[in-house]
C-alpha cells in the first residue's frame, strides 16, 4: 500500500539507492523503498542549491518549485541552506522584489508563487505592504479562468492555488464548475479551454489531468464523483504497464508520472493499486529513473529512459524535485513541516503594516444569482468596507468587480445591482452582516448576497489581521458631526494646452482617513476625460488628467471654459463633490 511519507523518515539519507528497471513481474515498491528513494532524492536536490542566494533557480526564484518537494520530504525550506540564505529566504526575497521576472507577473507566476510560498512557510497574502499574491492572482480572474481565458491549464492551477488560501466556498465552487465544463470526452483535461463539442472530442493530457484531479479533490470533491472517476479512468487508459509510465505524446517521462501520481495522491487513490498494478507501477517507473540507470548513484532522477531528444540525459533537477514530491505522497504543494529545531516557527512572521498604509486586498463577490467576481483592490489598511467598495467601484482589477455599493442604516444593501442582505467574511472566517467592518493588510474579503439570516457585525471581523469597525449608524451624532468629511477640494488648477493636460492638486482631510474618487473634465455635459484617485488622510496629491486628441478636436480652436468635477468618498463611505471651472486654450 502506498502511503504518505511521515514528516521526517528516519531511514533514508544514509541508504544508497540501487533500484534499476524492474522486470514486468516485479512486486510493487515497498514503503521502505519509497522512503529511501524520497530521502536520497531530497539529499541530491539540496546539493543543487545556490549558496549565494539560497535559490534553486537563481534569477528566477519566484518560479522555484523546490519548496513543495522538500517540504513533502520533511525538510523545512527555512532549514535548507548551503552556506548562505535559506530557500525560504530566497523565495521570500523573490516574491518581494519588483525586479524579479515575475513582476509584472502573469497568472501562472502568481499561482506558482502561492504553491511554493505556502510550502516554504510564507503567507502569500502578506509578503509586504505592496505585495499580496492572492490579490495579484485575483487581478487576473475572469469568470473562473485566470490570465488568458482561452487556456484551461491556468484555470486548473488557479484552482490549486485557491485551495491553499482562505478562499470563500462560492469562489472555489466556481472553479469546480469551470473544471467540469472543460472535461474532455475521454475523461481527461487539456491545456486549452474545451467548452465546445469539437474541443472536448480532442484527447486529454496526462499532466493537466493530474493537476486537475488534485484541484478537484483538494477542494473537497470525493473520489467517487463522476468527474474524478472519469479522470482516473483516463489515466488508466494512458498507462503503460510494461514500464509503469504514463504516455505523454507517445512516450513517458518522470515529470508526467509525478503529475499523475500527485493527482492520485490528492484523491486518496493508490498509484500502485487497481488499474496500475498489472506490471510495473507508476511508482516503479519513478524509482527506476533514479540511481545507476541515469548514469549516477547520487539520488538524482533522470527525465526519461530512453532519453528524450529535447532534454539532456542524466541527473535532472526538475525531474528530481517532481519525483520526490509525488513519491512522498504530496500533491502540487505541501504544508511546511516541523523545523529541524522544533522551537522555531513553521511559518515566517508577517511584516507589521500600519493602518493607513495603502495595501492590495483580494475581494470576492457572490451576488446570489450566479454572478461571481474576484478582483484586486488597493485601499488603506484599516479602511472601512464602504471605503473598500468605493475603491473597487473606481479602480478594481479587473474592472467591474464591485459596483454601486449602497448602505442603508449602516448595512450594505445593494451591490452589483443586487439588493438584499449581504454577508461579510474575511480569511474564511464566520459571516456577519456586511456593515462597517474594517479591512486590513492581507485580508481576503468575501461578500455574499443571501436570503438567510446572518449574524450582526460584532466588535471585530474574523480572520487574518482584520479588526471590526463601528458602523456609521452606531456612531453618536456628535461624533458623526466631527467626522463628517469636508470633501476633496481642488486647491489649484493649472492648464497646459500644449500637452493636453489639466493638473489638479487634491488634499484629503486627515479626519477622513482616506479619499477615494475621480476627477472629471466636463464641457457642455460631455465628459472629456476622467482619472481616479486614492489619497490617504492628511495627504496631498497632484493628478495630471490628459485629454485625448479627439476630445481636443471637439473643443475646437477657441478658448473654452470647462468644469473640473471632483467626486470622492471618505473612509466611512460618505460621498462629497466639489467643482471648479478653468479656461482651456486648445493647442495645435
Amino acid at each position: 500500500m502506498f502511503r504518505s511519507l511521515p514528516a521526517r523518515c528516519a531511514l533514508a539519507a544514509t541508504l544508497a539507492v540501487t533500484a534499476t528497471a524492474l522486470p514486468a513481474t516485479a512486486q510493487a515498491a515497498t514503503d521502505a523503498a519509497i522512503s529511501t528513494s524520497v530521502q536520497s532524492g531530497a539529499d541530491w536536490v539540496e546539493t543543487q542549491q545556490d549558496g549565494a542566494t539560497g535559490s534553486f533557480n537563481p534569477g528566477f526564484s519566484s518560479f522555484d518549485p523546490t519548496p513543495p518537494a522538500l517540504a513533502a520530504a520533511g525538510r523545512h525550506p527555512a532549514d535548507v541552506a548551503n552556506g548562505g540564505p535559506s530557500l525560504q529566504d530566497a523565495i521570500f526575497t523573490a516574491l518581494s522584489d519588483p525586479s524579479d521576472p515575475m513582476h509584472p507577473g502573469n497568472a501562472g507566476a502568481f499561482q506558482n508563487g502561492i504553491l511554493s510560498g505556502v510550502a516554504a512557510g510564507i503567507d502569500p497574502a502578506r509578503i509586504s505592504a505592496s505585495e499580496n499574491l492572492t490579490a495579484d492572482l485575483a487581478g487576473t480572474y475572469s469568470g473562473g479562468y485566470f490570465g488568458d481565458p482561452t487556456l484551461f491549464n491556468t484555470a486548473a492551477y488557479g484552482a490549486l492555488a485557491l485551495n491553499r488560501v482562505p478562499a470563500p466556498g462560492f469562489l472555489v465552487a466556481r472553479s469546480r464548475s469551470v473544471i467540469r465544463e472543460n472535461q474532455h470526452n475521454d475523461g481527461g483535461w487539456g491545456f486549452a479551454r474545451a467548452t465546445s463539442p469539437a474541443d472536448q472530442a480532442q484527447p486529454g493530457d496526462v499532466d493537466v489531468t493530474g493537476a486537475t484531479l488534485a484541484a478537484l479533490c483538494e477542494s473537497g470533491v470525493p473520489a467517487s464523483d463522476p468527474a474524478v472517476a472519469s479522470g482516473v479512468d483516463f489515466l488508466r487508459a494512458n498507462f503503460d504497464s510494461a514500464t509503469g509510465g504514463f504516455l505523454s505524446f507517445g512516450s513517458s517521462n518522470a515529470n508526467t508520472n509525478a503529475a499523475a501520481i500527485s493527482g492520485l495522491n490528492a484523491c486518496g487513490i493508490d498509484p500502485q493499486g487497481a488499474g496500475f498494478d498489472a506490471g510495473q507501477t507508476p511508482v516503479d517507473y519513478l524509482i527506476a529513473r533514479q540511481g545507476p540507470s541515469n548514469g549516477a548513484n547520487d539520488g538524482s532522477f533522470e527525465y526519461a529512459d530512453p532519453p528524450n531528444p529535447f532534454v539532456p540525459d542524466g541527473p535532472n533537477l526538475g525531474a528530481s524535485r517532481d519525483a520526490v514530491r509525488a513519491l512522498a505522497g504530496a500533491t502540487f504543494s505541501a504544508d511546511p513541516p516541523a523545523r529541524a529545531n522544533p522551537t522555531l516557527p513553521r511559518r515566517r512572521p508577517v511584516p507589521a503594516v500600519a493602518d493607513g498604509t495603502i495595501v492590495p486586498v483580494a475581494l470576492a463577490v457572490d451576488d446570489g444569482s450566479g454572478g461571481v467576481t474576484f478582483c484586486r483592490v488597493t485601499v488603506p489598511s484599516g479602511a472601512s468596507l464602504a471605503a473598500l467598495l468605493a475603491a473597487a467601484n473606481g479602480a478594481s482589477t479587473p474592472a467591474g468587480c464591485a459596483t454601486g455599493g449602497r448602505f442603508t442604516a449602516g448595512q450594505l444593501s445593494n451591490l452589483n445591482g443586487r439588493a438584499g442582505t449581504w454577508a461579510f467574511s474575511v480569511d474564511g472566517g464566520p459571516e456577519q452582516v456586511a456593515a462597517g467592518q474594517a479591512v486590513r493588510f492581507g485580508d481576503f474579503v468575501a461578500l455574499r448576497r443571501t436570503s438567510g439570516a446572518v449574524p450582526s457585525a460584532g466588535g471585530s471581523s474574523a480572520g487574518g489581521q482584520s479588526g471590526g469597525g463601528a458602523t456609521p449608524a452606531s456612531v453618536p451624532a456628535a461624533e458623526q458631526a466631527k467626522s463628517t468629511p469636508t470633501g476633496v477640494a481642488s486647491r489649484s488648477l493649472k492648464v497646459s494646452a500644449r500637452k493636453r493636460v489639466v493638473s489638479v492638486s487634491l488634499r484629503c482631510a486627515k479626519a477622513n482617513r482616506l479619499c477615494q474618487g475621480s476627477v472629471y473634465l466636463v464641457y457642455r455635459k460631455r465628459t472629456l476625460a476622467r482619472r481616479a484617485f486614492l489619497i490617504g488622510g492628511g495627504k496631498t496629491t497632484k493628478l495630471n488628467v490628459k485629454l485625448s486628441k479627439r476630445s481636443m478636436k471637439r473643443l475646437g480652436r477657441k478658448r473654452k471654459r470647462i468644469k473640473v468635477n471632483v467626486f470622492s468618498r471618505d473612509g466611512a463611505g460618505i460621498a462629497s463633490t466639489s467643482t471648479r471651472t478653468v479656461t482651456l486654450t486648445p493647442g495645435k
